[in-house]
């Protein structure tokens, strides 16, 4: 249904004030859209942002619920959609507690959602068991600040909450352990101004504002 309701969509030409939806990952939108956020709605003033989790905001750009998506996570090959992949997102170890070596366990996101499962075989290879499986990350690096239990969490998590650098540890399993972050979008997008507009934004964009330097840096 989320195919047919998709084609049906692709056959309809998007008008000028017609609602334009950006389906996003929450953190995303936190961590690397606000800036550019001002400079999108200054060209079309109907653009709206919703939050969801990748397999969500998958299927809202299929259905044409949402005409782009920006998501993180491992994404399937066969996907039916144009995805271009922005960056590969760094995790660090968040703890209010000084760590001179990995932790044998941490708090972490949810393990089942299927843009997740690949770290839960990147931590056991790692030796590290998950002690807590939050809904967000958000809420994760909150309870690690607080020194409930060290937790894994994405740089743009670091960035938005403004997390210390004295919390934030690094160690040599990290980097095998980061979140691919794509822009995804129907096929037919591209052929339509305001979308091509909105997505070449994004491409630009969001790749220079990872680079940047965290405020508590």
């Amino acid at each position: 249904m989320n195919e047919l309701r998709g084609l049906i969509a692709e056959e309809q030409q998007v008008e000028t004030h017609s609602i334009l939806r950006l389906d996003c990952s929450e953190t995303l939108v936190a961590g690397y859209l606000s800036d550019v956020m001002p400079q999108l709605l200054a060209k079309d003033c109907y653009l709206t942002v919703t939050t969801n989790h990748t397999p969500r905001i998958i299927e809202h750009v299929k259905s044409g619920e949402a005409a782009v998506g920006l998501c993180a996570g491992h994404l399937n090959s066969r996907l039916g959609l144009v995805t271009t992949h922005l960056f590969d997102e760094p995790f660090k170890v968040v703890s209010k507690q000084p760590l001179s070596e990995p932790p044998t366990s941490l708090i972490t996101n949810d393990l089942n959602n299927p843009a997740n499962t690949y770290q839960a075989g990147l931590l056991q290879q790692a030796g590290i068991t998950p002690s807590m499986q939050m809904d967000s990350y958000t809420a994760a690096a909150q309870l690690a600040i607080r020194g409930v239990a060290p937790a894994l969490v994405p740089l743009s998590i670091i960035k938005t909450l403004h997390i210390s650098e004295s919390l934030c540890f690094d160690f040599d399993f990290l980097t095998t352990l980061t979140r691919p972050v794509h822009v995804i979008y129907r096929p037919s997008a591209l052929k339509q101004s305001r979308l091509k507009t909105v997505i070449e934004t994004i491409e630009d964009a969001v790749p220079k504002v990872a680079l940047m330097p965290s405020p508590s840096t």
